[in-house]
């Protein structure tokens, strides 16, 4: 897991001290890890990593602190998101910013979306552009969320 910011849903996990740390409990010992990553740079080399052919689930928390409107369909975590079915990797990211933030290359890889209550007036933007009924989002109740499904 990239545990952006330190999240106390996290705390119980053991955190690696490094990349290399995170990859031997994830791909030798084949333990659950979380790490918090210190720049874009160890972002990208988990990202390349976990591109590699083998069962391993990713959960990226906050990840428009690692996807920014400069982020390219070459990046590695966009890499990853395009191709991680085949790699046998599980993506899971989460953000409370889907607003500029976050770019059509990501959004384009993302079959399954679970929305939140929101009133943001951006994000709600974005979102009734895919087709959801923002009001229904600004009424949904604490914890619940819609499951929407592209489908690809």
């Amino acid at each position: 897991m990239l545990d952006s910011e330190r999240v106390a849903q996290c705390a119980r996990l053991p955190h690696a001290r490094s990349v290399d740390d995170a990859l031997r409990a994830l791909f030798d010992r084949r333990q659950h890890v979380a790490y918090e990553p210190k720049s874009q740079e160890e972002v990208d080399a988990l990202a390349r990593a976990c591109r590699q052919p083998g069962r391993v689930n990713v959960l990226v928390d906050e990840a428009h602190a690692w996807l920014t409107a400069r982020s390219h369909a070459g990046s590695p975590l966009i890499r990853l998101m395009r191709a991680h079915r085949h790699a046998r990797c599980s993506l899971f990211l989460t953000t409370h910013h889907l607003s500029g933030d976050v770019p059509q290359a990501a959004v384009a890889c993302a079959p399954s979306w679970y929305v939140f209550r929101c009133t943001s007036p951006t994000t709600l933007d974005r979102l009734a552009a895919l087709g959801l009924d923002i009001e229904r989002i600004r009424r949904l109740p604490q914890w619940s969320y819609l499951a929407f499904r592209e489908g690809f």
